[in-house]
């Protein structure tokens, strides 16, 4: 950038920083490289970003964005370009510092509030009780603000809490919610593989080299970007037990994930029980973000569509015994963490019957909803 400006033009930055980087760091560098002086010869402005990947109703246009400036006449020349390709307008920010510090609190506050769920969760599923059950009760509060644990993984809201964190400890203050929230979030895909195990083993699953289908890899549901995902996490802890995984994506790109994370992701969906009604394979799954997988076996004698829940993670799925017909004997699966997934009916046909003994919804996205 110092090498190409010309005296007068005004640099724009968009990305998310801690207060202070755009003016102690990156000006510095454009005025050695271009002998130029900052807010005399340039100018510089900042309006961060505010995507969210896969989200197809706030796209650039729709969004309200922050803008800033280097002096208040470039603060109004940088808000009049936004807004005039802007549907809803600006807030123009009284300073550089202030929307950069605005832009890292959206990400940072997010990260925390999906921390929270995500403790609810795993308390709760201590405690045998249905987290989202909980969630529908507490927001018929007026003043309830409903959120939904899963994975916190991509290139902002599980990385940029980490800048505010090492700035303010630069100030002397250690930001105690903040690390606790992103040590909390980076330790939910080795959770939720625990969890995994755990119910295998309820259940009497070998989970020894056992097959095992994790649907999704990217970091969130209906988006291709697989950075920072954190379905590796869940991925990695079985591999510790198991080489038998098999993963499904349709968002994402094969070549990027094998190129990225040595991986192999299958090109379809795998068959999950062939000649079974869908009701009897496996379980509705909810958009909430990531699942853990939970079985329970219907006692000798029960009817086929009733159920009994052996397993208290995480809500659960029956397996279908034997002479039952397929439809009606699985459970809809109301799943403390996300979606989770059944073992294949025994009655089955034999070519799809026993592929699987874990199947882990580990993305949302909507080409799973249908799955039964």
């Amino acid at each position: 950038m110092g090498q190409v400006i010309s005296p007068g033009d005004i640099v724009i930055y968009e990305s998310t920083v801690y207060p202070g980087v755009t003016e102690e760091e990156c000006i510095p560098i454009i005025e050695a490289e271009s002998g130029l002086t900052y807010n005399k010869d340039f100018y510089a402005g900042y309006s961060p970003e505010r995507i969210n990947p896969g989200d197809k109703e706030h796209t650039v246009e729709k969004i309200k964005k922050v803008t800033s400036g280097s002096t208040p006449q470039v603060a109004e020349i940088v808000d009049n370009l936004y807004n005039s390709v802007l549907i809803n307008g600006t807030h123009k920010a009284p300073s550089i510092r202030v929307a950069e510090a605005s832009k890292i609190i959206e990400n940072s506050q997010r990260d925390v509030n999906i921390a929270f769920m995500n403790e609810l969760a795993k308390i709760f599923n201590a405690m045998g009780i249905d987290t989202r059950d909980v969630l529908e009760a507490a927001s018929s509060k007026w003043n309830f603000i409903k959120m939904s644990p899963g994975l916190v993984g991509g290139h902002c809201i599980s990385v940029d809490p980490y800048y505010l964190i090492q700035k303010a400890q630069v100030y002397g203050v250690l930001p105690r919610i903040m690390t606790s929230a992103r040590r909390l979030n980076d330790g939910m895909g080795a959770y939720v593989a625990e969890q995994t195990i755990k119910c295998m083993n309820k259940k009497g699953v070998l989970v020894k080299d056992s097959r095992i289908l994790i649907l999704g890899i990217t970091f969130k549901e209906n988006c291709p970007d697989t950075r920072n995902t954190k379905v590796l996490d869940i991925y990695h802890t079985l591999s510790e037990y198991t080489r038998n995984i098999t993963i499904y994506d349709p968002w994402a790109n094969p070549d990027s994930v094998a190129r990225e994370y040595g991986l192999t992701i299958t090109p379809a969906l795998p068959e999950l029980a062939a000649g079974c009604a869908a009701a009897g394979t496996a379980s509705e799954v909810p958009a909430a973000g990531a699942g853990v997988v939970s079985g329970g076996e219907l006692p000798a004698g029960c009817a086929c569509g009733e159920v009994s829940t052996a397993c208290p993670v995480a809500g659960t799925v029956s397996e279908v015994p034997v002479g039952c017909a397929a439809a009606g004997t699985a459970s809809e699966v109301p799943a403390a963490a996300a979606g989770v997934a059944a073992e294949v009916p025994a009655s089955c046909s034999a070519a799809a019957a026993g592929k699987y003994d874990a199947i882990i919804l580990a993305v949302a996205h909507n080409q799973f909803k249908d799955l039964n």
